[in-house]
């Protein structure tokens, strides 16, 4: 069985501005090892930002490529379980969508999840949970 991931945004857009041929990007690497997904609120996210047609259809399909998880209103219900452990609650349901489906977190900013029990995965570490 391979790894499935939950990826966040940070990775997600550095796989869009990413120029070095030489070296695969953290999401395509990811991609190479497991499955990946991630919310529809990061794809949100990207489509936000993306200022032009290119940019929009850079982000379309990047997200044709990975799987994007609805959100069911089952993870709202677990936000006061977890919210003092967060500093937003974009972060707070990530969090909750990783862990109610067994995904490792694929971010560059692991410290944003370092006081849960899921397992988290950067660029330059990776770092499992007991």
């Amino acid at each position: 069985m391979s790894i499935q991931y939950l990826v966040d945004t940070d990775v997600l857009y550095n796989h869009l501005v990413h120029t070095n041929k030489k070296k695969r990007s953290f999401l395509t690497r990811l991609m190479i090892k497991g499955e990946c997904f991630t919310t529809v609120l990061n794809a949100s996210e990207l489509f936000f930002s993306a200022k032009t047609e290119e940019h929009k259809l850079a982000v379309k399909k990047l997200l044709y490529a990975i799987k994007v998880l609805g959100l069911n209103s089952r993870y709202s219900l677990e936000i006061p379980l977890y919210n003092n452990m967060f500093r937003n609650y974009n972060d707070c349901l990530f969090y909750i969508v990783a862990l109610k489906n067994n995904l490792v977190i694929a971010t560059n900013s692991p410290e944003k999840y370092k006081h849960g029990s899921v397992k988290t995965e950067s660029e330059n570490k990776s770092r499992k949970k007991i």
